[in-house]
């Protein structure tokens, strides 16, 4: 695959996050916080192809310092 290919495909999902955003469910907290492990107490967590943020949202309302990276601006 080409690089400009490669780039337009990572960036596509732009043409549907907003509609991903509006009807995807947040994640349920208790499942965050299983997939996350450890005490409870707040963790450094990196979050990649986070997409619209719905993850992010979760992680970081539980106290967690969350570094999220995606290829689209979405």
């Amino acid at each position: 695959m080409d690089p400009d290919e490669r780039l337009s495909r990572a960036a596509s999902f732009e043409t549907v996050a907003a509609t991903y955003a509006d009807h995807r469910p947040d994640y349920p907290e208790a499942a965050v916080r299983w997939l996350v492990g450890g005490d409870g107490r707040p963790m450094r967590v990196l979050e990649l192809g986070a997409g619209t943020g719905k993850l992010t949202k979760t992680l970081s309302g539980l106290g967690h310092h969350v570094i999220a990276t995606d290829p689209s601006s979405a």
